[in-house]
């Protein structure tokens, strides 16, 4: 949806525009630019699969920022989407489990970093031994491990090795169909390595 005229620029931004022919060219002007700015911040996404179950589910919409790795690297526990080369086919979502720097290890249905458990929070109570290939990878420099939080039925790092960042096609940061479910940051709080 377009940035209107008024949102743009209003009475009180100390920018005033003449209702003559400059006034219009300078209004369409900033229509587009505030359209334009607004398609490439905010992406509709619909989540197809049941890969990221419980937390997001089969025909949900989310708004995906394709900017928001402009300034700084994914986090641990964001959920991205990543481009269809690199899991096969289409866009897949996912979560971010490892960072550049670190050791995954995947043993008894367990995920750690670098020695220490990893507290997932968003699995909200999901079994963890099931369908949890073992292994341990190391995330290159420029690269993210990522799991589905569905694990028995995710097509993730674990079968493909880390993704390179640059693969990354956005962030999640908002929920917003169906209407009941609407949340901000799709999907949970962040996961932390901590020590059991």
């Amino acid at each position: 949806m377009p940035v209107t005229w008024e949102g743009a620029i209003g009475p009180n931004c100390g920018v005033t525009m003449t209702d003559g022919p400059a006034g219009r060219v300078l209004r369409g002007l900033a229509r587009t630019v505030a359209d334009l700015a607004g398609r490439a911040a905010v992406r509709p996404f619909i989540v197809r699969g049941s890969s990221m179950l419980p937390g997001l589910t089969d025909g949900q919409w989310l708004a995906v920022n394709p900017l928001a790795y402009l300034l700084g690297g994914p986090g641990r526990g964001d959920v991205v989407i990543l481009d269809p080369a690199v899991l096969g086919g289409r866009d897949r979502i996912k979560r971010v489990i490892g960072l550049s720097g670190e050791r995954v290890r995947v043993s008894e249905g367990r995920v750690w970093i670098d020695g220490r458990e990893l507290d997932e929070p968003y699995l909200s109570g999901r079994p963890r031994t099931s369908g949890m290939e073992e292994g341990e990878w190391d995330v290159g420099d420029g690269e993210v491990f990522v799991l589905g939080d569905n694990r028995p039925l995710s097509t993730d790092s674990r079968s493909h090795g880390p993704v390179a960042s640059g693969r990354i096609r956005g962030r999640v940061w908002l929920r917003f169909w169906p209407p009941g479910l609407a949340s901000l940051h799709a999907g949970g709080g962040a996961a932390t390595p901590g020590s059991r």
